[in-house]
């Protein structure tokens, strides 16, 4: 397991608008209610109390002291009293399990992190990840979706192209985190310390080989004087750097913008000659309309590719609930999932 995610205040924001709370079931079967259905109608104190505590709590290792009640005081803006009775209602529910050690404190001594994370009303995380278009990606979201059931967290996912589009749509909230290249990761989420990145080390991002050049109808892919104009995808960080490398712009090529899933599309009407593709399924395989492949060329390319292979999860440094979650991963699972999806062996849903 890795260390400790940052924290910031130990407290994860307030449930988003039009985000729906995932209501966890009590011991007893019950739902609730009383706790995660609040937010409709306005939060007590009380309620409030048990929810930031939670997310504290969230963020927290067994074994690890917790806060002292004059912290959670300041944290909650409510009494002593109301800090202890929502301890006890954590406890009370199984949602932790906790241990006072007399003048040392009072130690977090177990987690159940399905009804911690439902008591706290965080409701389902949500992850944009890429179009699942390749064998890697498909096997990544599958193995996503595996690891977040064992650890009986909800997982809503959107998919889209373009890591600077996924980015985004974290930085404006409308998903919670995302899956980018290590290459990707480490450039686009090194943002003044206010994004997080999770290494998922050996889950592939792109297998070995999966990148090559597609040339138009009619070209040779080994005649790389015939090739002027070159579609890129600038929302796309891998894209733009792959094709860079290969068609640098100071030896003559022209760069055409365009989305990564039309290009093959460009390429049949002639408005571009060339661009970088990573393997992807498609419906009609693209030599029958013409369209043949090459491999990439140049060492700068390869090189830039190689350290673009594993995949690694960015979020926000804020959330230090969700980065709890994510340090509870388990690569080596993630990747067995993913190998057998490639082998076949298990057979993807999202």
């Amino acid at each position: 397991m890795r260390g400790d995610a940052p924290r910031a205040g130990n407290v994860g924001p307030a449930p988003e608008v039009g985000r729906t709370p995932d209501h966890g079931l009590l011991p007893d079967g019950g739902l609730a209610q009383d706790i995660v259905l609040a937010q409709d109608v306005g939060l007590s104190r009380n309620v409030r109390a048990i929810q930031v505590l939670s997310r504290d709590l969230l963020t927290r290792a067994p074994g690890e002291r917790i806060p002292t009640a004059v912290q959670y005081q300041q944290l909650t803006g409510v009494g002593s009293g109301t800090v202890q009775k929502a301890l006890r209602t954590l406890q009370g529910v199984g949602a932790v399990r906790l241990q006072p050690r007399g003048h040392t404190g009072t130690y977090l001594v177990d987690v159940d992190l399905s009804q911690l994370w439902a008591v706290a009303a965080l409701g389902a995380p949500t992850a944009v990840l890429p179009l699942a278009t390749s064998p890697e990606l498909m096997g990544l979201a599958m193995a996503l979706r595996t690891e977040f059931k064992r650890l009986r967290i909800p997982l809503q996912v959107l998919y889209t192209y373009g890591s600077r589009r996924r980015v985004e749509l974290v930085e404006q909230g409308e998903a919670d985190f995302t899956v980018l290249s290590s290459a990707a990761a480490r450039d686009l989420g090194d943002r003044d310390g206010s994004w997080r990145t999770v290494p998922l080390d050996p889950t592939r991002y792109y297998y070995e080989d999966s990148w090559f050049v597609l040339v138009r109808p009619g070209l040779d892919p080994a005649a790389t004087d015939a090739v002027h104009t070159v579609g890129i995808d600038r929302s796309s960080h891998d894209h733009t750097v792959i094709t860079q490398a290969e068609f640098p712009e100071d030896l003559g090529y022209t760069y055409v913008d365009g989305h990564f899933p039309f290009m093959t599309e460009r390429l049949v009407l002639g408005e571009i000659d060339a661009v970088v593709w990573h393997q992807s399924s498609l419906a009609i395989p693209l030599t029958a309309v013409g369209i043949r492949p090459g491999l990439l060329r140049r060492a700068a390319t390869v090189e830039a590719v190689a350290r673009m292979g594993t995949a690694d999860i960015v979020m926000r440094a804020s959330r230090a609930e969700l980065g709890r979650l994510f340090d509870l991963l388990d690569p080596q699972a993630l990747a067995a999932v993913q190998a057998k999806v490639l082998t076949q062996e298990v057979l993807p849903y999202y």
